[in-house]
Parts: C-alpha cells; structure tokens; sequence
C-alpha cells in the first residue's frame, strides 16, 4: 500500500543548472508514480459526479462503448483544453434512447466522428478516473443542452458584430419585394407544422401562387449545409421572393438558426429573404439581416395573401373610379353634341336635310352589301352540307361493293339474333335485290 507521506517529490533549484545528483534509492518505478497521481485525483474528487462544460469531438462507437474527445476553446476557437470522454455501453444506449424518444438533436452527438458546433457547447455529467494505463478521461452518465441564455445571447450578438462591421446587415433589407408575390421559394423541414401550416395557409386562399419547396433540417449539425445549399439552389430560380420558416422550439432548437454562414448567404441574396421564426419575444440572426420577419410561419403566408387581395381591392377601386370618369365624360361630351347638334339644325336646316338623305343612302347600301355576303357565305355551307349527304347516298355506299339485308316485314337485319334458321331474307344491291330462305346460322361469340 502506498502511503501518501512517502509520495514526497521534491524541486531543487540548484540541480536547474548545476549537475544532478543521481541516487539510485531516489529513483521511483512508473507504476509507483502513477498509483501516486491515481491518488491525488481520487483524494480531490473522492469520486464525485460533477458537471462539466465541453465540447464533443471525433466519437467513435467500439464494442458498444462510445469513446469521444471533451474539447474547450477560447473566444479564437483555438483549443485550450482536451481530456478523453467514455460513455460505457448500458449508459450509451440509454441516452441513445431519450434522445431518440424526445426526437433531440443531442441524438447526433453520439454519432460516429460527431463534433459539435464550436458555438454549442454541452453539460456532461461526469466522473473523474484515471489509469495507470489509460491515463486520464472522464467517464460521462448524461449530456444536457446548454441552456444558458447568456451563452445565446453572446453568440448572436457576435455574429451581428460581425455582420455590422462588414456592413451587410442591411443588405437584404434594402431590395424591394415585388407588391404582388406569386412565385416563392419555401425552405423548411418537410412533414413539419411549419411547413404544413404555410402550404395550407396558401392553398386556402383564392390565388394561384407557386410554391417550390426545399426541404432541410432546421436544426442540428446539417442545417447550416443543408439551408445555404437552399438558397444557392433556389437563388437561381424565377422567384419572386424566398421564405425561410419553422415552427416554435427551445431556445436551443432555435439557436441552431443564429448561423454565420446563413446569415452572409441571406446578407449577399439576390431576391428578398422572408423569415418566419417561431420566436416568442426575442428576436434571431437571421431575423435581423433577412428583408422582412415574422414571428410564424402562417403569418408569413398571411402577408403574401394581403398583398395580394390589396392589389386587387385597389385595381377593384381604380376600375371604379375610372367607369365612373368614363360615364361623367361622356354625359358631358353627349350633352354638348346634342346642343350642337340643335344649334346646327336651326342654322343650317337645309344641310342637315342633305346630309340625313346620304347617311340613309349610304345605310340601305351598307344593309344590302350585308347581305349579300351573308347570302354567298350560305350558300357555300349549303354545297359544304350537299356534298356530305352525297356521300352518304345509301346508294353509293352499296356501289361500292356493299349490300342490305332485311327481314321479309322490311326491318333492316343489324343482328344474326333478329332472324332464325328458314327465315325469308331480302339482300339489296345497288343494281337490284334477292329473296333467300336462312337454312344456318352461326353465333360468334364476343368477348
């Protein structure tokens, strides 16, 4: 047993420089320095579980365990501390499981090779071991979302820092949207309320619009890659404008969409960006630099329907208006011919008569070159129609090789049930007809 008054290692300054005594009863076996730092590690922490915050880095799956890398970093994301993490087995198929069940991002923190965004850090509960062959590792019992309003808020207010001192915070704000959206870009995860709440939202209302839908993940390790892959995508179609919605979450589900990247993407857009977050006070990254938000996702469909029926209502008012200046203009300009029109017959009675006599003239010439064209257009459809019933002259149709048969009471024979067997049959031809009694007669069978 090692005894904690014999684990005495001493400095002397003097030996810095000066040549080093060599005492072969001061030299220490590895194991006895080890089982020495085993014992100082487990007299600090006697044990005890603790709470540490870290990040999650090259995971790895190997029989059962899950073996991983607990980084932190500085405000450069240059790493400033590492120590190995191990979830044993039983303990890593029973996080697996809640986070499967409470469908949780931290699933994909268990991954193989996971690393965690070097904005997102996690709680890990822990405990220190270390071994004289493995060194030093915390073994981890669960992980917590770091859910520290503080660290949120940091986060976003550096990425905004940096957007404004690039000044493209208001880049996306400054394009004008057209009044009336009918071809829009949707960017949100599919099958989600977000997304069936905008579609039907849209579909309801009384407009054709066209919807071309991107679907992503909207939080997680692949929603950055996934969302600026979107709007390089759909930034080269023919839109009107591009909507990026979901629906309410935590805080930390939410703070997946405070991105750098996605915000330099929307502050470098070409068509307006329309944000539609499920915030309930505070406002995001991306609500900041997009062109216009929305605290839901039907709220921004809302908006897209009302600028719509404006533009309707204000074309409804204009027509209205103009019918009306139509109508006012004419009554005037009637009213003033009509006067005119008095004044010239009382000046000028005889010219009116004369001019009266040619309007007529030239209305009766008028009439009967109406009609004769109506005459000549009828009597070309009536040769159309004549050479039609020719060809169908039952006479021509048995010239040409054809004949009739009928019953011996005249009735045209259209079916072998009609007649039995010793029947008088009469057969026409185009040149005369034949009387013959049916001796057989054979029934096809049809399918």
């Amino acid at each position: 047993m090692i005894r904690k008054k014999d684990m005495m290692f001493y400095i002397n300054e003097d030996h810095i420089f000066n040549e080093i005594d060599f005492d072969p009863k001061t030299v220490y076996p590895l194991h006895y320095l080890t089982a020495g730092i085993r014992m100082v590690i487990q007299e600090s922490f006697q044990d005890a579980f603790i709470w540490v915050e870290a990040h999650i880095s090259n995971g790895r799956v190997r029989g059962g365990h899950f073996y991983c890398e607990l980084t932190d970093h500085n405000d450069k994301d240059k790493v400033i501390s590492k120590i190995k993490g191990i979830i044993w087995k039983d303990y890593y198929q029973s996080l697996r499981e809640k986070f499967q069940k409470a469908q949780s991002e931290l699933i994909e923190c268990l991954d193989s090779d996971s690393v965690t965004s070097k904005n997102v850090k996690l709680f890990l509960y822990c405990q220190v071991n270390y071994s004289p062959i493995h060194g030093l590792s915390l073994y981890i019992y669960d992980i917590r979302p770091n859910v520290s309003e503080n660290a949120i808020e940091m986060k976003r207010k550096s990425i905004l820092k940096k957007l404004e001192k690039r000044g493209v915070l208001e880049n996306n704000k400054k394009i004008i949207a057209p009044h009336i959206i009918r071809r829009m870009g949707l960017i949100t995860s599919p099958n989600s309320a977000a997304y069936s709440d905008f579609v039907k939202t849209v579909q309801q209302s009384d407009f054709g619009f066209s919807i071309q839908f991107y679907p992503v993940s909207v939080q997680g390790e692949k929603s950055e890659k996934e969302i600026v892959g979107a709007l390089t995508f759909l930034e080269e179609q023919d839109l009107d404008v591009v909507c990026l919605i979901r629906g309410g979450g935590s805080q930390v589900d939410l703070a997946w969409l405070d991105n750098e990247a996605i915000a330099l993407k929307i502050a470098d857009y070409s068509l307006p960006v329309w944000v539609g977050i499920g915030h309930e006070i505070d406002k995001g990254v991306l609500d900041v630099v997009s062109n216009r938000d929305f605290k839901t996702p039907t709220a921004v469909a809302d908006e897209i329907i009302h600028g719509v029926k404006t533009f309707y209502h204000t074309l409804e008012v204009k027509q209205k208006e103009l019918i009306k200046t139509i109508r006012q203009v004419s009554d005037f300009y009637k009213t003033t011919l009509q006067a005119l029109s008095e004044k010239v017959q009382f000046m000028f009675p005889e010219k009116v008569k004369q001019f009266h006599q040619v309007v007529h003239h030239l209305d009766q010439q008028t009439t009967a070159h109406k009609f004769q064209n109506l005459l000549n257009s009828k009597k070309v459809l009536l040769a159309e129609k004549e050479k039609q019933w020719s060809a169908l002259n039952p006479v021509r149709v048995l010239k040409r090789g054809y004949s009739v048969a009928k019953t011996q009471n005249g009735e045209y024979i259209k079916s072998i049930g009609q007649i039995n067997v010793n029947d008088i049959l009469i057969t026409h031809f185009h040149d005369g007809r034949t009387q013959s009694v049916l001796k057989e007669k054979t029934i096809y069978n049809e399918k």
